[in-house]
Formats: C-alpha cells, structure tokens, sequence
C-alpha cells in the first residue's frame, strides 16, 4: 500500500478539527494516495474528513452547486468543482469563484442546462479550448471538460482527448495543491454529496505547506508557471518542494525568451502578483533576487530595496492601478529614463520642481520617487501641482494683451512668480505682478 507521513506540517489556524492520532488506512486508491504506512502529528491538519461542505457556500452558491449536481446526476455525467475552489475550501477561506469540470463536454453540458434553466445565460462557448461560462442566479460559472493538452508554442495549450478521465485532467494541472476536487453527487435521497478527489497528493503538499508541480516539464509547457508558484509561494508562505525548485533555477539558467508569450507573462504579473498591494512588494523582491525577471528581459536595473518605497509611493500618490507601477519599475527602459533625467538638485526652485514634473501621472510620479526618493516630488503632488495662475490666456487677451510668443512668456513668468512667492493668491495679486513685466 502507498503510504504518507506527515513530517513537517502546515502552520495554519485550521478551522477544522484534530484527526484521530491513531494509524490511517487509505481504503481509497483516488483519494489522498498516501506515502508510508502512518500520518502522524500533534498539531491540527488540514484534512477532507469531517467537513460540512455545505457549510462553505453561501445559500446562493449552494443552490447553484446542487442544480449542477443534479443535472449531472440525471445526464449521467460526472461533474466536480475543481482547484481553487477545493483548496480554498480547506484553507478555510471564502469561496467567491465556482469552476466545474465536467467528465466529458462542457460546451455541449452548458447548452442542455441552458435549455432546462432558460432563465440562465450562456456568457461564451469556446469549442477550441471546451470551455464554457455560464450565468446563472446572478453568479457566473465557469465550466471546463476534462481534456489532456500538449503544447506546441509555451504557455498555449494544445487541447486533446476531450472527455479524458479526471486521472488524466488533473496530471497536466499546474500544481498538485490545485489538482484536488470534489465530485458531486445526489445520493438516493436526494442529498447533496461531495466525494474527495486527490491523485496527486494535493492534500499532503497543502499539510507540508509546499507547492509542487504536477509533472517535470511543467514550467517548459508553460513558463507562466513560475510566476503562478509565486503567488502561491507568497499567498500562503509556502515553498517550493525540492524537485520543483530545481525545475525553475534550471529553466531560468537559459529561458528561451523568444518563445514565451509576453502577454502571457504581463497578465500574470498584472492580476497574479501585483493587484494586491500586500503582496506586491514581495513580489517584486522575490522576481529580481529569484531572476524571474530572466522570463522577460536578459538582465535588469531594478533593485528589490526599491520594494517598499514603491508601496509608499503608491499609497503617496493615490495610485488606483497599482500593477502599473509595478510593471514599470521592472522596465529597464523606463528606469534609464529617470535615472539619466535626475539631476539630483536638492534645493530646486518650486518653479524648477513644476517644470520638471508637471506633466507626469500620478503612476509615473510614484516611478520617479520609487527610484529616486525624491521628496520634492511629494511637494509637488501636495502643494504645487494646484498652485497655478488664476489668469489665462483668455483673460489677457480681455485685459488688451496680444497673443503670440509675449503672451505665453508673460503667463510663464506669472506661473514662477506666483510658486517661488508665497504672497500671491488672488487675482488681484496676479494682475499687480503682471506689472512688472510690462
């Protein structure tokens, strides 16, 4: 018999109760393949056992789950929720998104429960990828079929075998921690019922607080990949395994930059690793110190000691999209710009200051204070950025002045006059330092 121990075990406020500390016997070959002949710990763990499923949705959900169930069930199609969903459930954390994998079509699944329940809404079917969404008691829910994939270009699967056993799904899944799922069934009463899945060892991994890649050339199907790991890495504060860490450092050794979808990569750094701003500076940290960076520049100037000054500059400047700066502060281009365009005067003028950042975002003041740490670049957004002329063009023009090269020189010294002098507020004010330059 294949058998676990449990050596090292997941340091989380687990919800849910302490096993039994005596010997466990897996009566189950699918689910939870064990590797020795005991589990044994002292803290709580993270198990299948025991749960209240239903307990884990919200009324919404769960009625949604159960219609699903139930359609399977009288289609005789196997239906399971999948990754996310189940590791979060057993993480304890709130379930917001529902996937389905459905042993067989998907697309096909989505047009015949349409076709029962019209008050639902198909979103789109994808044949190419037998992926369907569907919208349904106000939620949208995803549903994928059971498929293997081969990739001929990284990172874009090649969809074969659609309908495969969930054996074969959940081998080609990213890591074994998102492999796990919940079949769904209703029992002869009627009753909803959740059978655990989990041929990858999933559970184990999550007790061990380690990310593990389901097969070797994971990360050279899709290099993506790593960056997935990361957020989990980061997310969790789990590790990679041994096998699996060896797996990045050798495929960063020489990554084939030229085959590895950009879009693809700034996707994933976009909504993966830099929309939470709790995690965000880590990230960029881990991507220099790690040379994750190596999946889209050859080498790089940013510094990971820049990490929290862009998290303070964001919150300075009122980013909304936080990714943004993020990204930039990882383009070499655009930290050669700033670098070569920083004088490094320290006591500017509130004039010189204007000038010098008067037509920058509030995302590229957060870059030019990120690697400069210039605080005059905080002056600006607090205090000069609003303390501009009342008078304009249109105004002199009223006031007989004559448009051209004059006029704009003239509204340029009114500007420095009115920033380098604090006495100068209203209009009236303007129009006596107008004076001197006439």
């Amino acid at each position: 018999m294949l058998t676990l121990k449990l050596n090292k075990i997941y340091q989380y406020n687990s919800p849910f109760p302490v096993l039994n500390q005596s010997p466990i016997k897996n009566s189950n070959p699918i689910l939870a393949p064990l590797k020795s002949d005991t589990v044994s710990f002292s803290k709580p763990v993270i198990s299948f056992r025991n749960i209240n499923y239903e307990d884990k949705f919200s009324k919404n959900n769960l009625e949604i789950v159960k219609k699903i169930a139930e359609f399977a069930k009288t289609n005789n199609t196997n239906v399971y929720l999948i990754g996310g969903v189940v590791r979060d459930m057993l993480l304890g954390e709130d379930i917001n998104d529902l996937d389905f994998l459905i042993e067989g079509d998907a697309v096909e699944f989505t047009k015949q429960f349409h076709s029962k329940y019209p008050q639902s809404e198909i979103e789109y079917l994808k044949d190419n990828f037998a992926t369907a969404k569907l919208g349904f008691n106000g939620e949208h829910i995803d549903l994928a079929s059971t498929r293997e994939e081969s990739y001929i270009r990284k990172g874009i699967p090649n969809v074969s075998n659609v309908g495969c056993s969930i054996e074969k799904d959940v081998k080609r899944r990213d890591f074994t921690i998102n492999a796990m799922a919940l079949k769904l069934d209703i029992d002869e009463k009627g009753k909803l019922r959740f059978i655990p899945i989990d041929i990858t060892g999933g559970l184990n991994d999550l007790n061990n607080g380690i990310i593990s890649a389901t097969y070797d050339d994971s990360f050279n199907d899709d290099p993506t990949r790593i960056l997935r790991g990361l957020k989990f890495r980061l997310r969790y504060g789990f590790k990679f395994d041994e096998k699996t860490q060896k797996m990045q450092d050798e495929f960063l050794e020489n990554p084939p930059i030229e085959q590895i979808s950009m879009a693809r990569v700034y996707t994933s750094l976009r909504e993966k690793l830099f929309k939470d701003k709790d995690i965000a500076p880590e990230a960029y940290k881990h991507i220099i110190e790690e040379g994750l960076y190596k999946l889209f520049a050859p080498e790089t100037l940013a510094n990971p000691n820049w990490a929290n000054r862009i998290k303070e500059a964001c919150e300075i400047f009122n980013v909304k999209n936080i990714a943004n700066v993020y990204i930039k502060m990882l383009d070499n281009n655009v930290i050669k710009d700033v670098i070569n365009n920083y004088d490094g005067n320290k006591n500017p003028s509130n004039y010189d200051i204007y000038k010098k950042l008067h037509n920058k975002s509030n995302e590229d003041l957060a870059v030019y204070y990120s690697i400069t740490g210039d605080t005059n670049a905080i002056k600006y957004y607090n205090e000069l950025k609003y303390r501009t002329p009342l008078l304009n063009g249109k105004a002199l023009i009223e006031m007989g002045y004559t448009p051209g090269k004059q006029m704009g020189s003239i509204l340029d010294n009114l500007l420095k006059e009115k920033l380098n002098n604090n006495s100068i507020k209203t209009i009236n004010d303007e129009i006596q330092a107008l004076k001197m330059y006439n």
